[in-house]
């Protein structure tokens, strides 16, 4: 009954959880259309299935090496769709696999390149879309251990409600949770650069909390700030936001950390902007770079709302290729007010 298109971590994630919750399910290869993993035949793919999670093989290099060839047309049938690739790719999987009669089920965490959550735009496609969000690190949701999470959607989804050890609760404030899963990149990315100039944790609280008002600020401009305190919210954000473990934070954390303080070095366009092609979060956008989420977001992001949240210009700041110190990101930290 569930599509998953992608097989990267947050997608083997949510195949584990909806399998142990008793659905059906399929596991789809985003660049071929072929099938990795289905439900009818989990057991005996399960080995292989393991495998190739173990390796962390991506879609590209799944898409050589998949042994199991049925289509994703075999599953038109199962209602729910879940887009599990990064934001700025997920237009292009809805139009291919998707049909009329799915419901879309958003689980990543970021914008469009022209600023737009994905609600936004699946609203001026007529997409039956909802969304799911919470503090949820894939690798801890395949262990099974316990979580909280949050359905954004109209009316309520039974079967993902009762998704194993993930909690649910239910708000129709779907745009909402989706800014909350952009702004959290952000801010998450911010902290890891605040932490890697090596300021303190008074000083990465700090930013969290200026964080913290602007993502407020930006929901009451939708009437939606009550979700600010849901599991998408504050619980997504403390977790991204203050975790080594975290992509994001961990990402801020090397753009600044890998500055010298003493000698004036460039960091290189290699180093300071571009991910591992074999990263499944990143992708070409934003002029043709080649950005993770959360570098995509704060771009994004800002070309859409401008100065108006300072901790997504100092975001923005910090991504421009003409502050190569650590003092020159100090001084953006004070003149973007983070600290008063």
């Amino acid at each position: 009954m569930f599509k998953i298109i992608g097989n990267g971590a947050f997608g083997s994630a949510m195949a584990s959880a909806i399998k142990r919750s008793g659905f059906e399910y399929v596991v789809i290869d985003s660049f071929s259309g072929n099938v990795c993993l289905n439900s009818i035949e989990d057991k005996k793919q399960d080995n292989t299935y393991n495998n190739l999670n173990r390796n962390k093989k991506t879609d590209l290099e799944l898409n050589s090496d998949n042994s199991n060839k049925d289509s994703y047309k075999d599953f038109n049938d199962y209602p729910f769709l879940i887009p599990a690739v990064p934001s700025y790719a997920v237009p292009n999987i809805v139009e291919k696999y998707s049909s009329k009669k799915d419901h879309i089920i958003f689980i990543s965490k970021g914008v469009l390149e022209n600023g737009l959550i994905l609600g936004e735009w699946a609203d001026k496609k007529g997409i039956d879309w909802s969304v799911i969000a919470g503090p949820h690190f894939a690798n801890e949701i395949m262990k099974n251990l316990p979580t909280t999470s949050i359905l954004g959607s109209e009316e309520l989804i039974p079967e993902v409600m009762s998704f194993s050890n993930m909690g649910f609760m239910h708000s129709k404030m779907k745009k909402g949770i989706q800014f909350c899963g952009a702004m959290k990149n952000i801010i998450a990315y911010g902290c890891g650069v605040v932490s890697g100039l090596g300021l303190g944790k008074n000083a990465v609280a700090s930013f969290l909390n200026k964080g913290f008002l602007d993502l407020r600020k930006l929901l009451m401009e939708i009437s939606e700030e009550e979700v600010i305190f849901s599991p998408a919210g504050i619980g997504d954000l403390c977790l991204t936001a203050s975790s080594d473990s975290s992509r994001n934070f961990k990402q801020g954390f090397e753009r600044s950390a890998s500055l010298d303080l003493n000698n004036v070095k460039s960091y290189t366009k290699t180093n300071r902007d571009i991910d591992s092609s074999s990263n499944v979060n990143a992708s070409k956008n934003i002029n043709g770079q080649i950005l993770s989420e959360a570098k995509h977001s704060a771009l994004a992001m800002y070309n859409r709302f401008g100065d108006n949240f300072v901790t997504m210009k100092f975001v923005s700041d910090v991504l421009n290729e003409s502050l190569s110190t650590q003092e020159q990101i100090k001084v953006q930290l004070f003149e973007n007010k983070i600290f008063s």
